[in-house]
């Protein structure tokens, strides 16, 4: 294996891709640039300040009962299995395209240069993207360590290689997943499969920390110390039994421990190495197979193909299914925003919290405000979604298209407020039927209840075209990066929570006379499309 070519690949990734201007700019041509930026930073610090305070509350958590059975040691050996776990669902999210299907892969593949040597370019890549990744996954628990252990030259050296090793391991066994499933699928991109692997380790990853903070609260909660250790000893007896974990929890106090992690890690490694190696050059060979073969099988597909239908209306929406389905992770990531109320339920089932929501919805059923907090709880499911703040972004360099073809602009904005409905409103409205039903609620409130969500939803998509319209991300390297790391979908989210805010408000305060909450939700509507249709005229005939 040729050390200069390695380091020249990563190299290359790494410049090519663009990881923090990918993640932080904006494809904006217009003077609020600079503006859009900042927002963006502020999005940015905003969402990883609230992860680091939360696993910082749990890791302060775990290691003060740890501490207080002077057991330490096992309390940071948990806290390491759970910012591991951690790192394995993240890394699985992402490590496939890294792999296999970036544009880039191609081009390399076609050179000469061996499957080892490409491989372990990718890894070291990967792993450089999980640094950044593991410092709000470490940050916390370093800190809280050195609260309860106190500062030394071995805590620093031990905090270091705590940060830089504790992404390996969750990157080689994602590796062997990702790689594994390429293998089995033969290189097939299968959208049930692609939407359980891009989405359950998300999932998984809610339930784990769900459970543990669960845990951890309950045990805070026992005055009996004795309870107290039985409880912590059963809960992690058998992640403090492994030698990777156990030295991980020793390191700070044993530099010995220091020797042994380095060395699981290097055997690790070298196991993966043997194990992937092999098959990593196959799944590139099945992959360009599949992908000829799809070629050959599908008809050549353009916008004119598309638009073709009895109803104009229906083909354009028919159009951004198109468009959704057209790109890896767009798809994904919507149907895990239309299902999100289900996904919650699974998740406080599982977590034993469900009863404790029961429970508090027994005490608040008897106040005036029951209803519309009922009604409001639903209606920020429908506030917190992409599909309209991005819905332009995903047009990509497809967006020119819009300006040759012969069709109003009200009716693609009309189409793409029926697409919000069909695809997210419809799934969170039979939310809306099942909750009424569950708390045995009169179903005669389903007769204001669904129309004014309706219109709520209508300007909620309005409020997310109008966002999107005025400020695109039409140019992307990464597809999925028109939706998660597009700033209009987290400023389309805030202002969707102000759009439902005065029928809400209403409903709250003047809930005997909710027509008012229709009259204030219409007149928005109507506000809503003119501004709307305006941006759309503008940006696409300018």
């Amino acid at each position: 294996m040729r050390i200069d070519v390695v380091l020249s690949l990563i190299k290359n990734q790494i410049i090519a891709a663009k990881p923090l201007e990918q993640f932080v700019s904006s494809s904006s041509k217009r003077k609020n640039k600079l503006l859009n930026f900042i927002l963006r930073i502020l999005g940015i610090i905003l969402i990883s300040s609230s992860f680091i305070f939360l696993l910082g509350s749990n890791y302060f958590g775990y290691l003060y009962i740890s501490n207080s059975l002077n057991i330490l040691n096992k309390g940071i050996a948990f806290c390491s299995f759970t910012a591991t776990i951690l790192l394995l669902f993240i890394n699985t999210t992402f490590l496939e395209f890294t792999y296999f299907r970036g544009k880039d892969v191609n081009l390399w593949y076609l050179l000469p240069i061996s499957k080892s040597e490409f491989f372990v370019s990718r890894f070291l890549v990967s792993y450089i993207y999980s640094l950044f990744t593991n410092i709000i996954i470490t940050l916390p628990l370093v800190v809280a360590i050195i609260y309860f252990s106190g500062f030394s030259i071995l805590s620093l050296i031990s905090s270091i290689l705590l940060f830089l090793l504790l992404p390996i391991l969750p990157l080689i066994i994602s590796s062997i997943l990702v790689t594994l499933k390429v293998y089995i699928f033969k290189g097939k991109s299968i959208k049930l499969v692609d939407f359980l692997f891009n989405n359950g380790p998300f999932l998984a990853g809610i339930l784990y920390i769900s459970s543990s903070s669960n845990k951890m609260i309950t045990m805070l909660s026992t005055n009996d110390l004795s309870n107290q250790a039985n409880f912590y000893n059963e809960f992690i007896s058998n992640i403090g039994s492994l030698p990777y974990f156990s030295s991980l929890g020793q390191m700070f106090f044993s530099p010995i421990s220091l020797l042994m992690i380095l060395l699981i890690v290097v055997i690790s490694f070298l196991i993966s190495y043997f194990l992937i190696s092999p098959l990593y050059h196959n799944c590139l060979d099945l992959i360009k197979s599949a992908n000829d073969n799809y070629k050959k099988k599908k008809k050549v597909n353009n916008d004119e193909d598309t638009i073709k239908g009895s109803s104009l209306i229906i083909s354009l929406i028919k159009r951004e299914l198109f468009i959704l389905q057209g790109e890896k992770g767009f798809l994904s990531e919507s149907i895990g925003e239309a299902l999100i109320p289900f996904i919650l339920i699974i998740v406080w089932k599982i977590t034993g919290s469900l009863d404790s929501i029961n429970e508090l919805i027994v005490m608040l059923s008897s106040s005036s405000y029951f209803i519309a907090g009922i009604f409001l709880i639903v209606q920020l499911f429908g506030a917190m979604v992409l599909i309209s703040s991005t819905s332009i972004s995903r047009e990509g360099k497809l967006f020119k298209i819009n300006k040759l073809l012969p069709i109003p602009v009200k009716k693609i904005i009309e189409a793409k407020v029926a697409f919000h409905l069909i695809f997210i409103t419809f799934f969170q409205m039979i939310f809306l039927i099942i909750f009424v039903i569950f708390l045995k609620l009169d179903l005669k409130l389903l007769y204001w209840m669904i129309p004014l969500y309706l219109i709520n939803s209508i300007n909620i998509s309005l409020s997310g075209l109008f966002l999107d319209y005025n400020n695109p991300k039409l140019e992307w390297e990464v597809a999925i990066s028109a939706m998660k790391r597009n700033m209009n979908g987290m400023i389309g989210m805030l202002v969707g929570l102000l759009v439902i805010a005065p029928s809400i408000l209403i409903l709250f305060f003047l809930y005997d006379y909710l027509f008012i909450a229709f009259i204030f939700s219409l007149i928005l509507l109507y506000v809503l499309w003119n501004l709307v249709n305006r941006a759309a005229n503008k940006l696409i005939y300018q």
